[in-house]
């Protein structure tokens, strides 16, 4: 089942809170199909990409973060952080 159209719809209407509230950087969940900063599952197999919300986030300019905080995503794309 594509469930690609309730996937966005969620995702816009979270942008246009994220809006409201501010916010610059956002923390979400890797290996979401809506919020994966690094990686996503399709289907039941994980591959390399982002999720939808995470893309809205991007194109916006809000820089992104997965959980551990070691990965994040902005406009010029995937960046590994170093170790401090």
């Amino acid at each position: 089942m594509d469930v690609t159209r309730q996937f966005l719809k969620g995702a816009r209407e979270a942008l246009r809170i994220v809006k409201l509230s501010g916010a610059t950087r956002a923390i979400l969940k890797d290996r979401s199909p809506a919020c994966g900063v690094n990686y996503i599952y399709q289907g039941k197999k994980l591959v390399k990409g982002m999720g939808v919300f995470t893309a809205l986030l991007l194109r916006e300019g809000i820089e992104v973060r997965d959980e551990s905080g070691e990965s994040r995503a902005n406009k010029k794309g995937f960046v590994k952080d170093r170790k401090r």
